[in-house]
């Protein structure tokens, strides 16, 4: 495949760089798109804003591959590439597992493909005659972590297919909702989240957040968005039978929810399970729970049918 940037660290090793190494010609730098790079800059003003230390980003926070066939790089980008002083877990998503964000070109720019999710490794191969980077990641519902293919829907970045242990490829059908492409944001004025009320699990305004689209594109109903809620005690999809048993804030912009939850291994449907979560601010608006990246919506762009919390 074409790989032009110097690799996304998992595990130690710059991926893209081996597959260069390997094909026998070293890994090439291409100029940044300046959505890229306003990536980068929301990244440094987080680091910045936790007073954790000095922000520094190698050449490794990013990978390149042409997911849509257009002849263009499109850009996977991630923290574990990054350091923010002292604080060893500011570039994870979850424990030890790093999150990785899609920007794809497009005859407009480049756009953030509504695919943030946190995984546990990343490689790059070819299907169906295109570009697809190999993910392994759990998400709500998944139980353990799973194989994908993850690439060009025709639309947009999302799952084409799962692989199994045995190497069985099972594709996957999705909905592709087209992209928007914007130009990078230039400081909200108020900023998103202005006049919520702050919540005491995060140094974020309570109220619901949605990953892997953006808000407008939540708002026009998109079928691929994933919902949560932030109030004091909790983040939910609203959609578990889980109680929250415990909320600790364990560092700063980070808590831990211990829940129990239906046990769906239980030999009866009273059988519980208890499990950790842990809850990191990405961003003024944003947050992770180590399965996705989620931002901050105003309720006006969260579709009726979605507005589940009914807390105070």
């Amino acid at each position: 495949m074409r790989v032009i940037g110097a690799g996304i660290f998992v595990a130690g090793l710059a991926v893209s760089g081996v597959v260069a190494a390997q094909q026998g010609r070293p890994a090439q730098k291409a100029p940044l798109p300046r959505e890229v790079t306003a990536w980068v800059a929301e990244q440094r003003a987080d680091c910045v804003s936790s007073g954790s230390g000095r922000f520094v980003a190698s050449p490794n926070f990013y990978d390149t591959a042409d997911f849509n066939g257009d002849g263009k790089p499109d850009y996977v980008v991630t923290r574990a590439g990054m350091q923010c002083g002292n604080d060893a877990t500011w570039s994870l998503e979850g424990p030890q597992i790093p999150g990785y964000t899609f920007f794809v070109s497009t005859p407009r720019g480049y756009v953030d493909a509504g695919f943030d999710v946190a995984a546990e490794g990343i490689r790059y191969v070819k299907y169906q005659g295109r570009d697809v980077a190999v993910m392994v990641y759990a998400g709500p519902g998944m139980g353990a972590a799973k194989t994908f293919y993850v690439g060009w829907n025709g639309q947009r970045i999302d799952r084409l297919a799962e692989i199994d242990r045995r190497g069985k490829i099972t594709p996957i059908r999705t909905v592709a909702v087209p992209l928007r492409p914007v130009a990078p944001p230039a400081p909200p004025a108020p900023p998103a989240g202005a006049g919520a009320a702050a919540s005491r699990l995060l140094p974020l305004p309570k109220g619901y957040y949605v990953a892997r689209t953006s808000c407008e594109d939540a708002a026009r109903g998109s079928s691929v968005s994933v919902y949560g809620y932030l109030s004091d005690t909790d983040f939910s999809d609203g959609t578990s039978a889980c109680k929250v048993l415990s909320a600790t804030r364990t560092g700063q912009g980070v808590s831990t929810l211990k829940k129990s939850c239906p046990d769906p291994m239980g030999a009866r449907a009273t059988d519980r399970t208890v499990s950790s979560v842990t809850l990191r601010a990405t961003g003024p608006t944003g947050l992770s729970d180590g399965y996705f990246n989620y931002r901050y919506c105003p309720v006006n762009q969260i579709p009726p049918a979605r507005r589940f919390y009914r807390g105070n």
